[in-house]
């Protein structure tokens, strides 16, 4: 079997938080983002590495308190005030409306890519065929 995947869409990255833990990190950015409640991706996800590395180029020690593989647990834990969440800034007005979030700040420099991966068919849906512009029923002919 083959796998095709494509890129969909990439954007940078929006630190969301509860209203009062959001109010608490307002001022001198990123430095108010020191020793604050942080809810991260899991380890081996890409922007969690990247929002280390940022983190760690600005010199800004959060406080890690949990860490998901679930993003709408990782969000309503954050609307509850529990931490500080990452998220695309492609979809952050949804979050914010859907877990009561407010803005932090927004880090444009680490960015999120976002993938349509699909197994190779000799009969793929019009969905698939159309968003990889491609039609595997004639490439498998040839």
């Amino acid at each position: 079997m083959r796998v095709a995947s494509k890129l969909i869409a990439q954007s940078g990255t929006s630190l969301l938080a509860g209203p009062r833990l959001a109010a608490k990190c307002r001022g001198d950015f990123p430095r108010a983002l020191a020793d604050k409640p942080f809810l991260m991706p899991a380890a081996h996800a890409a922007v969690r590495r990247d929002l280390e590395a940022w983190l760690d180029a600005e010199q800004v020690k959060p406080r890690v308190v949990g860490e998901f593989e679930d993003g709408a647990l990782m969000w309503e834990l954050a609307g509850r005030g529990v931490g500080i969440v990452p998220t695309a800034t492609l979809v952050e007005a949804q979050l914010k409306a859907q877990h009561a979030l407010e803005l932090v700040a927004r880090v444009p420099s680490v960015t999120q890519r976002f993938y349509v991966s699909a197994l190779e068919s000799r009969q793929p849906s019009p969905v698939v065929s159309q968003l990889f512009g491609y039609d595997w029923r004639a490439a498998a002919a040839a």
